[in-house]
């Protein structure tokens, strides 16, 4: 599972509803849900952050990093 597969799995919401949340195109993050690598970008890891404190969502520096 790549890094934005973990996050949109952990926030449980529909894609459109995740790039709302962030503030993204809703393409963006689809392309990045089918991307294999899936690589979160530093600017998108402190949005996700920040919303996942908001919302209460438990993401973790693991969740953002691909597992090598």
């Amino acid at each position: 599972m790549t890094p934005w597969q973990t996050v949109h799995q952990k926030f449980g919401l529909p894609t459109a509803k995740l790039a709302k949340l962030l503030g993204r195109d809703r393409s963006k993050i689809y392309r990045h849900l089918k991307d294999d690598e899936g690589l979160i970008s530093g600017t998108d890891q402190k949005l996700i952050i920040e919303r996942a404190r908001d919302a209460g969502v438990e993401i973790t520096p693991s969740d953002l990093t691909p597992v090598v």
